[in-house]
């Protein structure tokens, strides 16, 4: 017990040691206080979007519902929809400013106002967001290797070494010890930072805090075993330090790097571009075209509304709603194969997470936010059948001429989001307890090398 004391003197006396992990501290303080903020303004601005379209609904109430016109709601309501972030997104903002997660729907053609608002957040991709996972995932293993990965090559070159290594019978302990004790240290330091997630996000103490405890400590324990078993190479400080480098690069950006690439290759990304331009096509070319004509065409697809009256002289609703929906209809081939690409990326991801820690940690933690590809798809998804909701409310007013009243105004749909499952979160712990088991099997395997060898 003595010579732990003792070594902890050691590791507190050092200045850039305290200086160092109290900077982490509050570098992962700060980002999880600014990520929470994003979150907050989020919130605020839909409160402030449902606010207006309620407002927008009371002046159509006030102007009575007998003289409302069905297809100028349809056309000018638009209603708000949120990919409503879960209660870890404040801590890992993933994914989420690479996708529209706030639109405005109306009964118009669907894909032309997904995808025309994605088109827009591309800016943002640029520099992305500061947050705690970042911190987790990119600082702490460099501060892992600062504090860790010249412990032998440091005393060497100050030539107290042997004087260390003569105060115990096995000095491999030595190091060890040295090793545990930054481990419990920066352990400390990420327990302060999760206990402040509880305290400045709505994430309460449960299971997913656990699990998230539970990664963060073992991708840890990853650095500082890799940091032991460059320490086991017994060479001196530039190759050490160049060597966990060279490895935090490539685990971090290299192979990350990689799978985005092949994962760009599996979708066309200029898709959703085309659509629209179809989709905006196909309805210009309607204006020009035998309106009583198109409309039988779309009966014929949907009888269901076949006995509606014909066209009359004048512009009518049915028909350019009728022609929204067949121009969603015109490219929806196309959307499914745009998905279809979306998802087999998302495989192709799953397969390169087992050739790094850092990406699986990464998918972990924007699963676990819903933050991610697939959350996103999801919501995507989810719209598109808000969508057919509203057509549903709508067309009985527009194709059988029914009249709207007061009470069809609480009946208008509202969108809620419903988060999708944790469907790779286990194969994912999986992939990084055996990339962990494989690691610590390699540190292992010079453990009689280090014994039989004059450190």
């Amino acid at each position: 017990m003595q010579s732990w004391k003792m070594e902890f003197r050691l590791l507190w006396r050092s200045r850039m040691s305290r200086m160092f992990l109290l900077a982490y501290l509050i570098l992962a303080l700060l980002a999880l206080y600014w990520g929470q903020q994003r979150v907050d303004r989020e919130q605020t601005f839909h409160a402030q979007v449902v606010e207006q379209t309620q407002q927008v609904l009371a002046s159509y109430q006030a102007e009575g519902a007998e003289a409302l016109d069905p297809g100028y709601l349809g056309y000018y309501l638009f209603m708000p929809v949120w990919q409503t972030p879960e209660v870890w997104a404040g801590v890992i903002h993933g994914e989420r400013h690479e996708h529209p997660v706030q639109l405005r729907i109306r009964l118009l053609g669907l894909q032309g106002q997904l995808h025309a608002s994605e088109i827009h957040n591309i800016s943002a991709l640029a520099y992305g967001h500061l947050d705690l996972a970042f911190v987790w995932l990119f600082v702490m293993p460099l501060l892992i290797g600062a504090l860790s990965v010249n412990l032998l090559a440091e005393e060497k070159m100050r030539g107290r070494w042997p004087i260390i290594a003569a105060q115990s019978s096995n000095a491999v302990v030595i190091l060890w010890r040295r090793l545990l004790l930054r481990f419990g240290m920066l352990a400390i330091v990420n327990s302060v930072v999760l206990l402040a997630v509880l305290l400045i996000t709505p994430v309460s103490f449960g299971i997913s805090w656990l699990l998230v405890a539970m990664l963060v400590l073992l991708y840890q324990l990853f650095w500082m075993v890799l940091a032991g078993w460059i320490i086991s190479l017994k060479r001196q400080m530039a190759f050490n330090t160049l060597l966990y480098l060279c490895i935090w690069l490539i685990l971090s950006f290299v192979i990350p790097g990689v799978g985005y690439l092949l994962q760009a290759q599996q979708q066309q990304a200029a898709e959703h571009i085309g659509m629209m331009t179809e989709q905006r096509q196909y309805m210009h070319d309607r204006w020009d075209s035998d309106r009583q004509a198109d409309l039988d065409n779309y009966l014929q697809r949907f009888p269901e509304w076949a006995d509606t009256a014909p066209l009359g002289e004048g512009f009518d609703w049915k028909w350019y709603f009728a022609m929204q929906h067949m121009s969603d209809l015109m490219v929806e081939d196309r959307v499914e194969d745009y998905r279809q690409q979306r998802l087999k990326a998302l495989q192709l991801q799953q397969a390169f997470l087992w050739s790094s820690p850092v990406l699986n940690l990464q998918t972990l933690l924007n699963r676990m936010a819903g933050n991610d590809t697939l959350a996103h798809q999801a919501f995507l998804d989810q719209v598109i059948a808000y969508h057919d909701e509203l057509r549903d409310f709508y067309y009985p007013f527009l194709f059988h001429d029914a009249s709207f009243s007061e009470a069809d105004f609480a009946r208008i749909p509202a969108f809620v989001y419903q988060a999708p499952k944790q469907s790779f979160l286990l194969m994912g712990l999986m992939q990084f307890a055996l990339g962990f088991v494989l690691l610590l099997g390699l540190l292992l395997s010079r453990r009689k090398h280090w014994l039989e060898s004059d450190l």
